[in-house]
């Protein structure tokens, strides 16, 4: 194959005239394929960063997360239990509040 002193290959499939206008093209996108570049590159390093970021700082809003759903957790089951307590309480009160209605009612008498 018939190479130009550039590296590239003279015989195209679209004959002399493509491979012009394929290094016209290549020569007219080549600031965009840089740019392209450089901010895949600022894009990556941004992203390692954000990623590096929680493993040190992420750790305590874990940590505080864990705590804040175990306390919640906490807080429902001793609702429950409270509320559990207090139908105890009331029908324990219903009791005595009907246990001293008769011997109040023999003392007057």
């Amino acid at each position: 194959m018939n190479e130009s002193p550039s590296g590239i290959p003279l015989d195209t499939r679209h004959g002399a005239l493509g491979g012009l206008a394929k290094r016209v093209v290549e020569r007219l996108i080549r600031f965009y394929t840089f740019r392209q570049e450089t901010l895949n590159r600022a894009f990556d390093e941004r992203l390692a960063k954000l990623e590096a970021a929680p493993i040190g700082q992420g750790d305590a809003q874990v940590q505080l997360r864990a705590q804040y759903a175990a306390l919640s957790a906490r807080l429902t089951q001793l609702q429950r239990e409270s509320s559990v307590l207090r139908g105890q309480l009331d029908e324990l009160r219903g009791r005595l509040d009907g246990a001293a209605e008769p011997a109040g009612e023999s003392l007057e008498a």
